[in-house]
């Protein structure tokens, strides 16, 4: 299931997507989830004409997806 959410891209808060959620450990004792998330939002009537494997979408391509820690401040609830 993919979840919208507001994504910082270290300039401006933009528009997201979370595509899926994965626990990474990092000891025996710890971990931690991380997102791996597109500065995209996929549209059923967008005014964007851009599409992908997924739909039409409004934002950045899937070249600018990133694996972010679902603790860090880039990531707010939409």
């Amino acid at each position: 299931m993919d979840f919208e959410c507001d994504m910082h891209d270290k300039a401006t808060w933009n528009k997201g997507t979370i595509f899926r959620v994965e626990k990474k450990t990092i000891s025996a004792t710890k971990s931690y989830d991380i997102a791996y998330c597109a500065f995209r939002v996929y549209r059923e009537a967008s005014t964007s004409l851009r599409k992908d494997e997924r739909g039409t979408f409004e934002g950045w391509s899937e070249k600018f997806d990133e694996w972010i820690p679902l603790f860090s401040p880039r990531i707010m609830p939409w």
